[in-house]
């Protein structure tokens, strides 16, 4: 039987494995920091002497939860002529000023949605508006922001009724 030296194939195999392993340890980008969790509060409470009543144990008050924006981010305005409408309209949803930014949507000319790069910026600020609303009021507050986003850029595929 013919045997085969491979021990250059196995090398470089082991300096591919330890590069990625240094990638996915050291240079890979961390999207979802963990936030650093307050240090626990400590409450004294002042108990009178005459107080006969028992004492329970200490109830642990748990953090509210953190929960992550699901809004998505807008690259960049594709036409420069209207970033500064658009970018104003950004701004608004960022401070979470949802009624001043949903006046400012709707108050777009039509000549902005002339263009499918922009068209498609005017409905990721909609789908953001929706969250916004979701987040404040609930399902049936948003669904008119989602409508207006899909309707502006519809998905690619059709889905079955």
């Amino acid at each position: 039987m013919y045997r085969r030296n491979i021990k250059h194939i196995l090398g470089a195999l082991a300096v591919l494995i330890s590069i990625f392993i240094f990638y996915q340890t050291w240079l890979k980008p961390h999207y979802f920091h963990e936030t650093p969790t307050p240090p626990p509060q400590v409450i004294v409470e002042e108990v009178s002497p005459a107080s006969t009543a028992p004492v329970g144990p200490p109830q642990e008050r748990s953090a509210p939860e953190v929960k992550r924006s699901r809004t998505i981010d807008p690259v960049s305005i594709p036409v420069a002529r209207h970033s500064e409408l658009l970018g104003a309209i950004h701004d608004e949803l960022e401070k979470h000023n949802v009624v001043l930014a949903e006046t400012k949507l709707e108050e777009l000319p039509s000549s902005i949605l002339t263009e499918s790069a922009t068209k498609r910026h005017v409905a990721i600020l909609w789908n953001n508006l929706g969250i916004l609303k979701e987040r404040t009021g609930g399902t049936e507050v948003s669904v008119k922001a989602f409508k207006k986003a899909v309707a502006l850029d519809p998905p690619e595929f059709d889905c079955p009724p």
